[in-house]
């Protein structure tokens, strides 16, 4: 190779590797954006909702559940 043919492929790698990390940069600023949307809308989601959606009871469902037991909060009966 020689030196003019050299820096040519040097010059177009360098400008190739910088077209390809603005790519990268761009799509990293995109994912960044959507996980803070994602975010934004759990925070937004009403927290009776969330806890449904992981199965966990509410405040009054686990009332419920430490005041009757298990068993008799379905039928209404307490445990004894």
């Amino acid at each position: 190779m020689s030196d003019g043919n050299f820096a040519e492929y040097i010059s177009r790698e360098r400008d190739r590797l910088n077209a390809e990390r603005e790519a990268i940069i761009t799509q990293q600023r995109e994912l960044d954006q959507r996980l803070a949307e994602i975010a934004n809308s759990r925070r937004l989601m009403p927290t009776r909702l969330r806890r449904a959606a992981r199965g966990r009871p509410g405040k009054r469902a686990l009332a419920n559940r430490l005041e009757y037991g298990k068993r008799g909060a379905a039928l209404g009966a307490r445990n004894v």
